[in-house]
C-alpha cells in the first residue's frame, strides 16, 4: 500500500497504555471558551512525552528518543539539555521530567528514562548550567523490565518536598498488589533516593519507598501547590480511565482486581474521585477517550483566567480532542468542558508559571499554550519557511497566527494578493518555473494586521520520485505471537537507479483499536531484516501491525509504502463446575461462563482461585480437566479452547482461637506486660515522629496440634477499628514470628519475640463501625504445618504513623474474638499417570508408552510435562529421551510437589547432552515427592520441547547430586552500596578488590544453595564459570568464605546489608583471563561440618583476594548457561527406575471409537468406551487441520458413551475424527457426501 512523500516524523511514542500518533487525525475548527486563544509555542519536537517549567518560564520537554528539549523565550532552543541514550522500544524512552522545589538556588532536575543496561527504568539527578544539564546521579533503578509497556514514567514535588514517582506494572497485572516491589506503585523518596520519614509501609527497598498501590500504568501525576493535594492518572485496561487521589499513603486503588468505581469486595481498595468510559471507537464518543494522559491543579492566584477556573483540575485523553476539568475539592465531582476539537494524541497538560495552560500534542510534536484575552490584534507565531522543491510537485505554505476577533489571511506573492489564497495555507500544484518567487501573507482583524517575513519558493529541474517497494512480507499477512516477522525490500529511482539500503528507512507501528503504540525497534540503513512479535503483552485482538519504508533519492525526494499484517485470532472460553464461579485470566478475575478471542501464540496466566465463596457457599479447586496446577500458564493456538475448572464444596472452617495474645508498648512501657495489665484489648499504633512512647504492636499464638488433614485457606480475623475520626484509614500487616514459646503474661516491648521484615498480608482499617478484619496468611501456615510446626504466631502491626490507636478486641474481651480461620479438606486433584501445559497433537501419554518412536511437543518457552505417582516417594532424579536428542541440546527446569498444585525447584538451568536419542539421566538432592513436572525452556536450534520417554527415579540411594544456588548475587560498596544488583544486573557475579587509586568499585559475591535432604556426604566442590576481564592483569586469586546467615535474598542483598564471611577463606583459585571456564574449589569439610551440625542451607561469598583493576566476571544462576554449582558426592547404591506411571496409563490404550453411518450426509452418531474415568476431549477437524466441531469436552465415567454429530453447514469432503483421553489420542476419518 503506497503513500507518497510522507515523512518518518514519530517512529514511536510511550503513552503509557497507548502511543503514538494516529497517522490520519480528524480534527475540526479547536473550541475553546469565549476570549480564550490556542497559540503554538513551537512545532519542532519530535516524540514530546512529558514536560516541566523552571521557576524562570523555561519549559523543559522530554522526548521519547532520549533529548531534553528547551523552549526559552517561546523559542525551541536548537540544542538540547541533555541527549540520554534511552532504550524506546514500545512505551520506553526518556518519559519523565520534575524540577526541584530549590531549583533557584541548586539548578537539580529530575529525569525517568529506561536505561539501555537490562534494560530497566531509572531516575537520575541533572544538575542545570546555563540551558545545559549535567553531572548526572543515579538516584533510583527499578527492575528489569520484562514488557514494553505500561512503564508509568511521571515524576512530581510534593508540598512536603518529597519526590513522587509513578511506575507502571509492565504488563503484569499482580505486580500491582506486591508490596515486595516498585511496580504498579506510587513511591514517594527523597530528592537523593532515599527512603524519607512518612513512608506507609516499612520493610526492604521497595516496601519502603511505597505511597501507593494497585495501580496499572499511571503515567501522569500532578500536585497541587496550593492544597497539597497528589492526583494520578492511571490509563484502563478496557471500562475506566482513573483519577485517583493519593494525597494520603497507604492508598491501594485495586488494580488488577478492581478498574474503576468498585462495587462488591470492596475492603482495602480506595475508589477513584472520578473516572471517564474507555473506549477504543475512532473517534470515541464525547466525554470518552482511551488513554488518560495528563492533568493539572489550576492556580488562579497567577493567572488571569476567569475566577471560576481556579482550583479546578484539568486532564485531556490521548484519543480524545478535549480538555475537560473537575472541581477536585467536591465529594462527587461532576464534569465540565473547556477545551474541543484540539485534535487527538494529547500527551500532557500542566500550568506554566506565566499562569496558562500548556499542553503537548503528538499529531504535530508540537507544544501550545492556551491564553485569557479581550480585543487583540494578530500577532504571527509561526512564519512561512522558504521552500526549494522540484518541478511538477506540490508546495505548501503556512502561516500560524492568534487575535481576538480570529484574523482573516491573504496571501501574496512578490508583494501583489492572490486570488482566492485567504486561508492560512497556500498549496500550489504542478509547481513550475513561472511559480518561483517571494510570498507572504497578511493578517488581518478588526485591531489591526500584520505582515509575515517573506519566503522565497525555489523551483528546481524536474525530478521523479523514488519508488518504495516491500517485497516481503505481502500485505495482509498473518502473524502469531512469539514468532519473528522477516522483512525486505527495494527502492528504485528513474535518475539513480537502484538505491543503497543507505538510503532506506523503516519502522514499525503497532495500532490498537482507535491508536497507535510504538512497535518493536528495528534498524535504518538496511534492505532487510526481522522483528519479533511479542507472546506477552497485549492481550486485545483489535490489532494489527504496519510496516512502513521509507526510501530517498539522491535529490532528497521520498516514497513511503507499507504492508499490514494481522493476527490470527481464536476463541479463548472458561468454565467452571459448577458455573458462576471465578477465574483469573491475566490476573483479572472473570465469572465463567466467560469467552473472550484470543491471538494464537500468546502466553496467558489463567488461575482458579481458591477459596472462593458464592452465595454463602465455599469451593476450592478441585482439577482442571485438562490437568495442571490451579495457576498455570496456557498457550493460545489456532484453534478455539475451552479450559473447565472443577470445584468442590469447601467444609465448614475451622476456628482457633488463640491461646495467647497481648500487646506491648514501646519507651517508658517497653516493660509493662499489658497481657496482664489490660489484658482485653490488642492495640497497634506507629507512633508519629514528634511522639515518644507510643508505639505498640499486637502478638497473637494459635496452637493446630488438632488439625488434621490438608490446609485449603487460612485467614486471621481480628475485630476491630481505628479509633477517632481524625485518620480515617490506616494500613495494617500481619508478620510471622519463629518464636512460639512466648506468653501474653510475660510479653514486653523488651522481650517480645522477633517477626519478619516483610509483612505476610495487609489491609486497610477504618474508623467506621468496628468489624472483621482479614488476612490471608495460607502461604505461611501450609508451609510451618509442613514443616511439622503445628503452633502459628502472628504478630500486628500498624504500617503508617498515626495518631489515633486501633483497637482490637482479644480472646479475653467476652465477644469477637481473634479467630484463625482454617478450611482443612483431604482431597487432591485426581492422579493422572500424566498431563502437560499443552501438545501439538503429539500428547503427554506417549512418553510412558516405552516408544522411542513417539513423544510429547509443545512449541514454546515455559511449557511443561507432569508426571504423578500413586503414592508419594523419594524422588531423585528424571530420566529423558530427547526427540532429536543426538543433534540438539534442551533446557529444562525439573520441579516437584506432594498436590499437583504447590511445587519447588529441584534442579533449573538442566541441559542435554545433545549427542543421544536413548534415556539421559538427570539427577537432584532427594526429596518426597509425588508429583514430578518438567519445564521446558526449548532447545539450541528453536523453541520446541520434545520428549520422546520420561521416567522417574526414586530411592534413597547415594550418588552425585548437582546443586545450583536458590539465590546468587553481587554487592558493590561506594554510591552503590545500596543498590540489589541481584535484581538490576540478575545475571551476572563480579569480584573485585580496588587498587588504592579508585574508590567505590570492591564488589564481592554470595552464593546460596539448598542441600536438604543429603547425607553421607564424601566430596563437595563449588564450580563457578568465569574469567578476568580485558588482558591487563593475567591472573587473580580468589577465595571462598563460609557465611553463616542462610537468610539472605538476592532480591535485597546490598553492600550495606550482605551477610558476614570468614575471614579465613575455605579454598583459593587462580583465576585467568583466557577463555571463560568453570573454576572449582574444595568444600567438602565446610559443607560435611554444616550438614552433620543440621544446617542444610550452605552459604559461601567469593572474594577476589588481590587488588586489580579489571573486574572478574562470572555467570550467574539466571544468565541463562554454565551456572554456578555446588556439586556433591555421597556414599550409597544406585537409584531405581519407579514404573508407577508406566503401569497407570497401561489402561489408556484400551480404547474404542466408530461412526455410523460413514458415509454420512448431515448427521451420524458417534460411539466410544473408556476403560476408566478420565478427562476426554472429541472433536472433528477438516483435513488443513482446523476444528470445525466440538462434541465432548469433560470428565467422563468409564464405559460406553454416544453423542450425535451434526455437520450440515459445513462442505462435503474428508474430516477426521479427534479422541483426546488422559493424554492418548484415537482419530478416526468420516467422509461427507
Amino acid at each position: 500500500m503506497k503513500k507518497r512523500n510522507i515523512l518518518k516524523a514519530w517512529p514511536a511514542w510511550p503513552t503509557l497504555f497507548i502511543l503514538l500518533l494516529l497517522l490520519f487525525s480528524k480534527v475540526q475548527g479547536q473550541t475553546l471558551p469565549a476570549n480564550f486563544q490556542r497559540v503554538q509555542v513551537t512545532a519542532s519536537l519530535s516524540n514530546p512525552t512529558a514536560m516541566a517549567f523552571t521557576p524562570d518560564g523555561r519549559v523543559l520537554i522530554c522526548q521519547q528518543s532520549g533529548q531534553l528539549r528547551v523552549v526559552k523565550n517561546g523559542s525551541l532552543l536548537s540544542t538540547p539539555a541533555v541527549s540520554l541514550s534511552v532504550n524506546t522500544s514500545g512505551e520506553r524512552g526518556l518519559i519523565g521530567v520534575a524540577i526541584d522545589p530549590n531549583f533557584t538556588t541548586n539548578q537539580f532536575i529530575y529525569l525517568y528514562y529506561t536505561h539501555t543496561s537490562g534494560p530497566h527504568n531509572r531516575v537520575s539527578r541533572f544538575t542545570m548550567t546555563g540551558d545545559v544539564a549535567g553531572s548526572e546521579t543515579p538516584i533510583l533503578d527499578l527492575p528489569t523490565l520484562s514488557g514494553i509497556y505500561h512503564n508509568g514514567g511521571a515524576l512530581a514535588f510534593g508540598n512536603d518536598g518529597k519526590l513522587y514517582v509513578a511506575v507502571g506494572e509492565n504488563q503484569v497485572g499482580s505486580n500491582s498488589q506486591n508490596l515486595d516491589n516498585y511496580l504498579g506503585k506510587l513511591l514517594r523518596i527523597n530528592s537523593d533516593g532515599t527512603v524519607p520519614a512518612g513512608n506507609p509501609f516499612t520493610g526492604n527497598a521497595a516496601r519502603s519507598r511505597i505511597w501507593a498501590y494497585g495501580l496499572r500504568n499511571p503515567f501522569t501525576i500532578a500536585s497541587d501547590p496550593v492544597s497539597g493535594k497528589i492526583f494520578v492518572n492511571d490509563v484502563g485496561n478496557a471500562t475506566w480511565e482513573e483519577i485517583n487521589d493519593a494525597t494520603t499513603g497507604g492508598r491501594n486503588f485495586g488494580w488488577p482486581s478492581k478498574e474503576g468505581m468498585c462495587t462488591s469486595g470492596c475492603t482495602g481498595f480506595t475508589n477513584p474521585i472520578y473516572v471517564y468510559a474507555t473506549n477504543r471507537n475512532d473517534p470515541p464518543p464525547a466525554g470518552q477517550g482511551c488513554a488518560i494522559n495528563g492533568g493539572t491543579f489550576f492556580n488562579g492566584a497567577i493567572s488571569n483566567y476567569p475566577s471560576t477556573y481556579n482550583g479546578r483540575y484539568f486532564f485531556l485523553d490521548y484519543c480524545g480532542t478535549w480538555i475537560d476539568h473537575i472541581n477536585p475539592a467536591a465529594t462527587s465531582p461532576t464534569r465540565s468542558n473547556f477545551g474541543t476539537n484540539l485534535g487527538s494524541g494529547l500527551v500532557y497538560v500542566k500550568q506554566g508559571t506565566d499562569g496558562n495552560l500548556y499542553y503537548l500534542s503528538r499529531n504535530n510534536n508540537a507544544l501550545y499554550r492556551i491564553i485569557y484575552t479581550g480585543t487583540q490584534a494578530p500577532v504571527i507565531t509561526t512564519q512561512p519557511q522558504s521552500i526549494t522543491i522540484s518541478q511538477g510537485n506540490t508546495a505548501t505554505f503556512s502561516v500560524t497566527a492568534t487575535g481576538n476577533p480570529a484574523p482573516t489571511y491573504q496571501w501574496r506573492k512578490n508583494g501583489t494578493a492572490i486570488s482566492g489564497a485567504t486561508s492560512a495555507t497556500y498549496t500550489i500544484t504542478n509547481v513550475q518555473p513561472s511559480h518561483a518567487g517571494t510570498y507572504s501573507v497578511v493578517v488581518t482583524n478588526n485591531a489591526g494586521s500584520v505582515t509575515s517575513n517573506n519566503a522565497t519558493l525555489t523551483v528546481t529541474q524536474p525530478n521523479t520520485p523514488p519508488v518504495a517497494a516491500i517485497t516481503s512480507p505481502v500485505n495482509g499477512a498473518s502473524f502469531r505471537a512469539g514468532t519473528t516477522i522477516s522483512f525486505s525490500g527495494t527502492g528504485t529511482d528513474a535518475e539513480n537507479g537502484n538505491l543503497p539500503a543507505a538510503n532506506f528507512e523503516w519502522w514499525v507501528d503497532f495500532h490498537h483499536a482507535n491508536h497507535i503504540h510504538p512497535g518493536p525497534e528495528i534498524a535504518d540503513g538496511v534492505s532487510n531484516g526481522s522483528f519479533p512479535i511479542s507472546a506477552e503483552g497485549h492481550v486485545e485482538t483489535d490489532i494489527w501491525y504496519r510496516l512502513y519504508l521509507v526510501v530517498r533519492d539522491a535529490q532528497g525526494a521520498r516514497d513511503t509504502t507499507y504492508v499490514e499484517i494481522f493476527p490470527i485470532l481464536s476463541t479463548l472460553s472458561l468454565r467452571t463446575v459448577p458455573a458462576g464461579l471465578q477465574i483469573r485470566l491475566d490476573d483479572v478475575p472473570f465469572t465463567a461462563p466467560y469467552n473472550t478471542p484470543a491471538l494464537s501464540g500468546m502466553v496467558r496466566p489463567m488461575e482458579a482461585i481458591s477459596p472462593q465463596t458464592v452465595n454463602g457457599t465455599t469451593y476450592l479447586f478441585d482439577h482442571w480437566e485438562h490437568g495442571g496446577a490451579a495457576l498455570q500458564n496456557i498457550n493460545i493456538t489456532d484453534n478455539d479452547a475451552t479450559y473447565t475448572a472443577h470445584f468442590r464444596v469447601a467444609p465448614p472452617a475451622l476456628s482457633y482461637t488463640p491461646i495467647h495474645d497481648a500487646y506491648v508498648r514501646d519507651g517508658t512501657n517497653a516493660g509493662t506486660n499489658f497481657g496482664t495489665t489490660d489484658s482485653t484489648l490488642l492495640i497497634t499504633k506507629l507512633a508519629p515522629g514528634a511522639q515518644l512512647n507510643n508505639a505498640r504492636e499486637s502478638y497473637l499464638l494459635f496452637d493446630l496440634t488438632s488439625l488434621t488433614g490438608n490446609v485449603a485457606s487460612v485467614q486471621l480475623k481480628v475485630f476491630g477499628k481505628v479509633d477517632l475520626t481524625t485518620v480515617p484509614a490506616v494500613p495494617v500487616g500481619v508478620f510471622s514470628v519463629a518464636n512460639t514459646s512466648w506468653a501474653e503474661n510475660t510479653i514486653t516491648w523488651n522481650n517480645k519475640p522477633a517477626s519478619s521484615v516483610a509483612a505476610l498480608a495487609s489491609t486497610t482499617v477504618t474508623n467506621a463501625a468496628a468489624t472483621y478484619y482479614t488476612w490471608d496468611v495460607t502461604s505461611y501456615v501450609k508451609a510451618e504445618l509442613a514443616a511439622g510446626r503445628k503452633r502459628i504466631a502472628l504478630a500486628l502491626k500498624s504500617e503508617q504513623a498515626h495518631d489515633p490507636r486501633i483497637f482490637w478486641n482479644s480472646s479475653e474481651s467476652g465477644s469477637n474474638p481473634p479467630v484463625l480461620s482454617v478450611i482443612a479438606d483431604g482431597g487432591e486433584p485426581a492422579c493422572e499417570p500424566v498431563t502437560a501445559s499443552g501438545n501439538d497433537g503429539n500428547v503427554p501419554a506417549n512418553v510412558l508408552d516405552n516408544d522411542l518412536n513417539t513423544r510429547w511437543s509443545a512449541n514454546g518457552d515455559g511449557q511443561w510435562i507432569q508426571l504423578c505417582l500413586a503414592n508419594a516417594a523419594t524422588v531423585t532424579g528424571v530420566q529423558i529421551a530427547f526427540y532429536g536428542g543426538n543433534t540438539r541440546t534442551s533446557t529444562f527446569d525439573i520441579l516437584t510437589g506432594n498436590d499437583g498444585v504447590n511445587f519447588t525447584n529441584a534442579a533449573t538451568g538442566v541441559v542435554s547432552s545433545g549427542s543421544t536419542l536413548n534415556l539421559e539421566t538427570f539427577t537432584f538432592t532427594p526429596r518426597s515427592a509425588k508429583y514430578v513436572r518438567i519445564v521446558g525452556h526449548g532447545n539450541s536450534v528453536n523453541a520446541w520441547n520434545s520428549y520422546t520417554e520420561v521416567k522417574i527415579q526414586t530411592g534413597s540411594g547415594g550418588e552425585t547430586i548437582t546443586l545450583v544456588p536458590v539465590q546468587d548475587a553481587y554487592v558493590r560498596d561506594g554510591a552503590n552500596a545500596g543498590i540489589t544488583h541481584g535484581v538490576t544486573d540478575s545475571t551476572l557475579l563480579i569480584t573485585k578488590v580496588n587498587p588504592s587509586t579508585t574508590t567505590g568499585n570492591n564488589r564481592e559475591t554470595y552464593l546460596r544453595f539448598d542441600a536438604g535432604g543429603i547425607s553421607n556426604v564424601s566430596s563437595a566442590t563449588l564450580s563457578v564459570y568465569g574469567k578476568v576481564d580485558l588482558t591487563t592483569v593475567p591472573s587473580v586469586p580468589v577465595g571462598v568464605f563460609p557465611v553463616s546467615n542462610i537468610t539472605w535474598t538476592e532480591n535485597a542483598l546490598t553492600w550495606n546489608n550482605k551477610p558476614v564471611s570468614g575471614n579465613t577463606a575455605l579454598a583459593s583459585a587462580t583465576v585467568t583471563n583466557s577463555a571463560y571456564a568453570y573454576i572449582t574449589w574444595d568444600v567438602t569439610d565446610y559443607v560435611q561440618s554444616e550438614l552433620q551440625a543440621g544446617r542444610t542451607g550452605i552459604s559461601l561469598a567469593l572474594k577476589s583476594q588481590a587488588a586489580h583493576e579489571p573486574r572478574i566476571f562470572w555467570n550467574s544462576s539466571e544468565f541463562g548457561s554454565n551456572a554456578p554449582r555446588l556439586v556433591i558426592t555421597t556414599n550409597g547404591s544406585t537409584a531405581r527406575t519407579s514404573t508407577r506411571a508406566e503401569r497407570l496409563v497401561s489402561d489408556v490404550l484400551k480404547l474404542t471409537l466408530g461412526s455410523y453411518p460413514n458415509p454420512f450426509r448431515e448427521t451420524g452418531t458417534i460411539t466410544f468406551s473408556l476403560p476408566a474415568p478420565g478427562h476426554t476431549q472429541l472433536a472433528a477437524f477438516d483435513m488443513t487441520g482446523k476444528q470445525v466441531k466440538v462434541l465432548v469436552n469433560a470428565w467422563l465415567q468409564a464405559g460406553d458413551h454416544r453423542t450425535s454429530l451434526n455437520m450440515k453447514q459445513l462442505p462435503a469432503g474428508i474430516y477426521l475424527l479427534k479422541l483426546v483421553y488422559n493424554g492418548k489420542i484415537v482419530t478416526r476419518k468420516l467422509l461427507k457426501e
